[in-house]
């Protein structure tokens, strides 16, 4: 059912055992890079019964994926619209598919108004959100829909799915690294025709390490004014960090181990400073000349 995707087995198994009897509402939670959207979509294709690249034409799905940071009120009644309208009757249970991605950004007031959709649906349609963190959504929210955690897959699983597709297991190991077993990020990280926003990040964070500290400092006022790229940012480098660290480690080298120990340290700093809202940019100079 889901034999072409990487993915960890008690993930595999509750994604099978929900395909096979869907309830109407399920949420699918996992840290950025971990491959939602990739399993939403699948997990739509299969209740829908139709292959994974006719999935977006199809009239009784809906993808709700906005690139501002937060998914309005005015978004969640369109889709509650949707609802109101009749599916042709067939002998599938479920005939529409309602997918969010990112629901977290759902504001407070769009959560409440989604609320009654996901505690009522009609009886032919499954709705679907994925989210970063448990903590996200309102709780009400979560009680009203199966949850399955995307779990990050091991080394070896990764290297047994990856070699079948001629990648080599120093590639392999190098971008499991710093994937962290996350199978959305190491995807791409793989592939040159696919794109992650996490992906791009990393790119950028390792140009930065590459640069004189005196040179990041000077980028610090432009990357300061997109908050959500900051934090994608501080996860690029605490994956580099921790991949660093990790390789730093296998040759013992002790030097290494203490700069990166001290990288990593500076990035859960840098994070816990963003929970308390401090200024981005003071923040990201600190950060610069630290890691």
């Amino acid at each position: 059912m889901f034999e072409d995707l990487l993915l960890h087995p008690r993930t595999r198994t509750q994604l099978e055992q929900f395909a096979a009897n869907p309830s109407h509402g399920l949420i699918l939670i996992g840290p950025e890079g971990s491959g939602k959207k990739t399993l939403a979509h699948a997990v739509s294709a299969v209740l829908l019964s139709v292959e994974n690249d006719k999935l977006a034409n199809h009239p009784y799905y809906s993808l709700t994926n906005p690139d501002d940071p937060s998914i309005t009120i005015d978004e969640i009644r369109a889709l509650q619209r949707l609802l109101t309208l009749k599916t042709p009757k067939t002998n599938d249970n479920i005939r529409r598919v309602l997918t969010t991605i990112d629901a977290g950004r759902m504001r407070f007031e769009a959560q409440n108004a989604f609320l009654k959709s996901l505690e009522e649906p009609p009886t032919d349609t499954c709705i679907i959100l994925t989210v970063d963190a448990t903590g996200d959504l309102l709780e009400t929210m979560y009680s009203r829909a199966q949850k399955i955690d995307i779990l990050p897959v091991s080394e070896a699983m990764a290297k047994e799915y990856y070699s079948k597709k001629g990648i080599t297991s120093v590639e392999l190991a190098k971008n499991y690294a710093l994937s962290q077993g996350q199978v959305g990020l190491l995807s791409s990280l793989l592939s040159v025709d696919t794109n992650h926003p996490l992906k791009e990040w990393v790119e950028t964070a390792k140009g930065l390490l590459a640069q004189p500290a005196g040179e990041r400092i000077m980028q610090t006022d432009v990357l300061s004014k997109d908050k959500l790229g900051v934090l994608l940012l501080l996860n690029a480098f605490g994956r580099i960090a921790h991949a660093a660290l990790t390789s730093a480690a296998k040759t013992s080298n002790a030097k290494a181990i203490e700069r990166w120990k001290d990288s990593l340290e500076a990035v859960q700093n840098a994070h816990e400073a963003m929970t308390h809202n401090a200024n981005t940019k003071l923040m990201l100079d600190h950060l610069l000349l630290s890691i």
